[in-house]
């Protein structure tokens, strides 16, 4: 089965029984997700920081599931990423 396309509803923009693919616009902090569960982040636009770890546009980064430092900084204005999780 192929993951479809479907019209965004706010952050979502992909979801398949494997995996979700969200872009989330930054202007604030915020966590990546629960401790439990890893992430990864693509940076669109702008910077982000998390874990010490600095993401410039087209960079990737996996947020291990247990991390505790999971929350994303936004560096600069404008900061979009896309953020891949298993729903």
């Amino acid at each position: 089965m192929k993951p479809k396309l479907i019209e965004p509803k706010g952050e979502l923009l992909v979801r398949h029984k494997f995996f979700e693919i969200e872009k989330w616009n930054l202007d604030q902090l915020r966590e990546v997700a629960p401790i439990g569960q890893f992430a990864i982040v693509c940076c669109l636009t702008g910077s982000v920081c998390c874990a010490d770890i600095e993401l410039a546009p087209g960079e990737f980064f996996l947020i291990p599931a247990q991390l505790q430092y999971r929350q994303l900084h936004p560096q600069t204005g404008e900061t979009a990423l896309l953020r891949v999780t298993i729903p």
